[in-house]
């Protein structure tokens, strides 16, 4: 007594598998963008619940961006970055040397703190309270390209 296994309708799987695998290739930049609005708008909502008061004028949360789509160093896919970029444009906004802050040190020290000021995490409470949503804008994006 013995079982009888077709393996008919392989191909038409394999193609399937293809054709996913090239419209994900086609299409990952714009889908990985649309997690990226998600999570801009998630930093942006973390440091302003932070940012209140006579020291926050919304420079730092205006220079929050989403930074150009690069490939992984591993070759295997492609990545950007969420973050605050350019410099603080006040005047006392000096490090120890005289030079301006970067938006993203600025960043760095309200997310964990320096030896004059308590960590105030934004980044973390961010990525933390969005994943959720960045997945799912990832795969609404994604069900829209495959299935046109």
């Amino acid at each position: 007594m013995g079982f009888d296994v077709d393996f008919a309708g392989l191909e038409e799987i394999e193609k399937a598998l293809l054709k996913n695998a090239e419209a994900a290739e086609k299409h990952a930049e714009p889908i990985l963008l649309e997690g990226a609005k998600v999570m801009k708008s998630a930093q942006k909502a973390a440091l302003s619940r932070i940012s209140k008061g006579d020291r926050s004028d919304g420079e730092l949360m205006s220079s929050i961006t989403i930074g150009r789509v690069k490939q992984s160093k591993s070759g295997t896919g492609i990545h950007t970055d969420v973050f605050p970029q350019g410099y603080q444009s006040h005047t006392s906004e000096m490090n120890t040397k005289g030079k301006k802050v970067r938006n993203a040190n600025a960043g760095f020290m309200l997310e964990y703190g320096t030896s004059n000021m308590p960590a105030r995490p934004w980044v973390s409470t961010a990525e933390n309270t969005a994943a959720d949503a960045v997945n799912e804008a990832m795969a609404q994006a994604w069900e829209k390209v495959s299935e046109g």
